[in-house]
Formats: C-alpha cells, sequence, structure tokens
C-alpha cells in the first residue's frame, strides 16, 4: 500500500461541482496523518478524516467525519477503504463500532469479510456522522 492513494471526484462546496461546465476534476488524496488518524484532503484542503483506536492485532474505527460541504460525492468512502486497505496490508482486524465503517465493511462483503472483528454498530438516529468515543479499546 502507497502512502497515500489519490481519487478523482467531482466534490466541491455547497453540493457544486467541479466537472462539466468546463471545470477540472477535484483531486481527492487519502493519507495516514499518525498511527490513529487518515485524512481526505481535496486540493490540498482537509475535507474529511476517520480515527482509530489501536491495540495489538486490532482497529477499532470509532470515528468518521466529511465536512457537511463536500458529503454525498464518496470522499467517506474513498476514505475508509483507505483506512481499509491499510489496515489489511498491516495484518490487523476492525472493530466498526462508526456505523459508517461497519455499514461499508458489511455492504462489500465478502471483500473486507476477513478484518471484521466484533459486532455490528448501531445507527445513530441524530447524525449520519460518526463522531463517538473508543467504546472497546479506548
Amino acid at each position: 500500500m502507497s502512502n497515500e492513494a489519490k481519487v478523482p471526484t467531482s466534490a466541491a462546496p455547497d453540493g457544486a461541482t467541479t466537472e462539466g461546465s468546463g471545470g477540472a476534476s477535484a483531486e481527492l488524496t487519502v493519507r495516514r496523518a499518525g498511527s490513529d488518524r487518515f485524512i481526505a484532503l481535496l486540493d490540498g484542503r482537509e475535507v474529511g478524516w476517520a480515527t482509530v483506536a489501536t491495540a495489538p492485532g486490532v482497529w477499532e474505527a470509532y470515528s468518521t467525519r466529511v465536512d457537511p460541504a463536500y458529503q454525498g460525492h464518496g470522499i467517506a468512502a474513498a476514505l475508509v477503504e483507505y483506512l481499509l486497505a491499510t489496515a489489511q496490508d498491516e495484518g490487523v482486524k476492525v472493530i466498526g463500532s462508526c456505523w459508517y465503517v461497519d455499514r461499508l465493511m458489511r455492504r462489500e462483503a465478502p471483500r473486507w469479510d476477513h478484518l471484521i472483528w466484533g459486532a455490528s454498530a448501531p445507527v445513530p438516529a441524530e447524525s449520519p456522522s460518526c463522531a463517538i468515543a473508543p467504546i472497546v479499546l479506548g
């Protein structure tokens, strides 16, 4: 796994796109920023992040967030896919205590089945973002 992934996207603030009408696609870069944080950069600006608590052999992915102005363009999915690919490369299991991480892992079955550790995360009614403290490893 490289130190970062570059993904073409049409994400732009407030739901506008950077494609069409003569505009160029924006470049999304996803990378690890420390032992417990992954970030998504759109043309160099941080627009999303995911956080993990780490223990030997297992990560708890407990928080994901994308700037509301950039939601709905696949940024969270790209971020979590990179997190999971990194976990796979490092040989660790993943607890998806963030409902978004859990749902992506299960939706992409059987691709990430070998990484799943623990039960499904509950979906919070009040927010589409995961912003909780680590449940298991914290």
